[in-house]
């Protein structure tokens, strides 16, 4: 059995905290886009975490991306904010979203912030965590670019966009549900096309509107939306949430951060917040959620060795198990952090070695 390469919590922020500054980030933004980046993976997120940093450095060299770049209010009336990301680091514009949703609903029991021109936010579950742990509930919503076809349609002209929830529970425990609105995310097909293998029936249409097994020709085609009109449906409504409260483009109009790395991706964010305490008491709050989601995790699973559970106890017990462990690197994350750091004459990242595996490695 190979070990296990993982990297601490504080390591980690520090390593990234220095490359961001070394690639041109203000040291506020460096610091808060290092720690969400690591929190993301702490939650066990990994295909949003710090894997990606070598692609948010080749966003940066490409031009796409203004490290620099400073989130600007726009508007403010009442409980509602609207924000310009300013073509910069997503995670920051997201994160000044998030601040200014809670303190709105701080003031009016509700928080509403827009953002246009942002870049790729990454897990939009971690935002909606964060205004949770500030005794809200939040809903945080993106736009993707369009990936997916329409319910009845053969074109991929809507996003598969992300959809958070997330509530607090007792001992900084929470529950949160994040997820994107086609029936799969296209890095997963990726994933089936790279292991030889097929993809299952009801993922994903071919070029020509037919529907596929094979990964590379959904990966031409389009995605197929969850629940066929629902999800469809639910997938404008975010549209219309995002890109049309913003001014910008719906998805036909959103660039790919990867595909291509010299324009910006010019998408879109939304954040609802609702401070509870303007209902009840957040202790009576948590309470009350908490016995339901005990009534409905006691039933008894079609699997023994599967029990159920609520959305965001997985990650709450990731979270802790990597505080504790380290965060799992694939080899390939290990040698580009090391290339990093020689680019930029940065001190090199510390790893462990682990003989036996503490987790699943991204």
């Amino acid at each position: 059995m190979p070990p296990t390469t993982t990297i601490t919590r504080q390591e980690c922020e520090r390593f990234l905290t220095d490359v961001f500054s070394a690639a041109g980030c203000p040291p506020p933004a460096a610091r808060d886009w290092a720690a969400l980046l690591t929190e993301t993976s702490l939650l066990g997120i990994d295909s949003h975490g710090i894997r990606a940093l070598a692609s948010y450095l080749r966003f940066i060299d490409g031009g796409g991306l203004d490290p620099a770049a400073p989130v600007t209010v726009l508007a403010e009336h009442g409980a509602c904010v609207r924000l310009d990301g300013g073509h910069g680091p997503g995670h920051i514009a997201a994160l000044a979203a998030t601040r200014h949703a809670v303190e709105k609903a701080r003031a009016f029991g509700c928080g509403c912030c827009n953002v246009a021109h942002v870049n790729h936010v990454g897990a939009t579950g971690v935002f909606a965590r964060r205004a949770a742990l500030e005794g809200c509930v939040a809903i945080c919503f993106g736009l993707g670019r369009s990936l997916m076809a329409p319910d009845g349609g053969r074109e991929p002209l809507v996003g598969a966009n992300p959809l958070a929830i997330a509530a607090p529970l007792g001992d900084d425990r929470f529950f949160l549900t994040d997820f994107c609105l086609s029936t799969v995310a296209m890095g997963k097909v990726a994933q089936v096309l790279d292991a030889g293998g097929r993809i299952p029936e009801g993922w994903a249409l071919d070029r020509e509107g037919r529907p596929t097994t094979d990964p590379a020709a959904g990966m031409k085609g389009s995605l197929l939306p969850m629940g066929g009109h629902k999800g469809f449906g639910l997938a404008l409504a975010l549209e219309i949430l995002t890109a049309g409260l913003s001014g910008g483009p719906f998805a036909t109009g959103v660039r790919s951060w990867i595909q291509q790395t010299k324009e910006p991706m010019d998408a879109s964010l939304t954040l609802i917040v609702l401070d509870i305490r303007m209902f009840r008491a957040v202790p009576d709050f948590t309470r009350h959620v908490e016995s339901w989601l005990e009534e409905i995790t006691s039933a008894v699973p079609v699997d023994p060795a599967k029990p159920v559970r609520y959305p965001g106890k997985g990650a709450g017990e990731t979270m802790a198990r990597r505080s504790r462990e380290g965060i799992p690197l694939a080899p390939k994350t290990v040698a580009e952090w090391q290339a990093i750091a020689v680019k930029f004459k940065l001190n090199p990242p510390s790893f462990q070695e682990h003989p036996f595996p503490t987790d699943t490695i991204p």
